[in-house]
């Protein structure tokens, strides 16, 4: 939780997607406050949670963590500019730039498979591998997403599941 240690919070969470909608809701008990997240993209559990904990940061008179170079939104961000292999290719070359989470970007790639986007979810699969070679979650989830009936037609496939 992104507060500062003298900050002691009582958290409740619930969550819940469908469709491509989601949603969150973060109790701050003992301090009475409530953040609803409503959506109708179908963002991930950790992206939730993490915008949630960034606005409550703001509530609660706290600088909410510096995003800008958060690997994770800025593909998210390159989705709508359907230019997400661009940035991906751009990520691969010049890493030491940006703040890149496997936990984050797995999420995304989920996510993305889950969302009919397979193309997208295998390259970035394949990326978090080339990013993290020694982890085995790295690996195992891009034998998932090779797996799955969504990833079969993906352009990729071929290249990226073999």
């Amino acid at each position: 939780m992104p507060f500062s240690p003298e900050l002691q919070v009582s958290v409740q969470i619930a969550d819940g997607k469908f469709d491509g909608y989601s949603s969150m809701m973060t109790r701050f008990v003992d301090e009475q406050h409530s953040i609803i997240l409503l959506s109708n993209i179908g963002i991930s559990y950790d992206l939730k949670q993490q915008l949630t904990f960034d606005i409550a940061a703001i509530l609660y008179n706290q600088v909410p963590p510096n995003r800008k170079n958060d690997a994770t939104l800025y593909l998210i961000k390159s989705l709508f500019s359907a230019n997400f292999s661009q940035t991906l290719q751009s990520l691969t070359a010049d890493n030491t730039q940006f703040q890149i989470s496997e936990e984050s970007l797995a999420s995304l790639a989920f996510e993305l498979l889950w969302s009919s986007l397979a193309d997208q979810s295998l390259q970035l699969f394949s990326f978090i591998v080339s990013e993290f070679p020694n982890s085995s979650t790295a690996n195992q989830n891009l034998q998932k997403a090779c797996h799955h009936h969504l990833a079969r037609g993906a352009k990729s496939f071929a290249e990226q599941c073999t």
